[in-house]
C-alpha cells in the first residue's frame, strides 16, 4: 500500500460518519436534484450543437448563460442554470472558473436593470 493509500484510508476510516453527514447537508433535495440533470443536460445539448465537448471551460459556460439571456431568461434563473451547472462539475471533480459565469451574470443583471440608462 502506497503512503498515499494509507493516509487515504486512515482519514476514511476516521471521518467516514462525519463526512456522510457534511455530503446529506450539502445534497440537494430531489426536485433540486432533479433540475441540476436538466440543467447540464440542456447545456451539454447545447454545447454539442456548437461542436464543444463537456465539461468545456468557464468561458463557454458564460457564453451558454449570455445565450439564454438573450433568449429571455431572467437573471435569477440563469443564476439557478449556473449554479446547476457548478454542481454538476462538482460531480465530476471538474474545475469550473466563477469569474467568468459571476461575470456573464453581472453584465446581465445590469443591462436588464430596471433603473438602467439608456444610450
Amino acid at each position: 500500500m502506497t503512503a498515499e493509500q494509507e493516509v487515504e484510508a486512515t482519514v476514511n476510516r476516521i471521518l467516514a460518519d462525519w463526512i456522510t453527514v457534511e455530503h446529506a447537508k450539502t445534497w440537494p433535495e430531489p426536485a433540486e436534484l432533479e433540475f441540476c440533470r436538466e440543467a447540464y443536460r440542456d447545456f451539454a445539448e447545447w454545447a454539442e450543437s456548437y461542436g464543444l465537448r463537456v465539461p468545456a471551460s468557464a468561458n463557454i459556460v458564460a457564453g451558454y448563460l449570455l445565450e439564454l439571456a438573450a433568449d429571455g431568461v431572467p437573471v435569477a434563473d440563469l443564476a439557478h442554470v449556473a449554479d446547476a451547472i457548478a454542481f454538476h462539475y462538482s460531480l465530476n471533480r471538474a474545475y469550473l472558473a466563477p469569474e467568468p459565469i459571476s461575470a456573464a451574470l453581472a453584465l446581465v443583471a445590469s443591462q436588464m436593470a430596471p433603473d438602467r440608462v439608456l444610450n
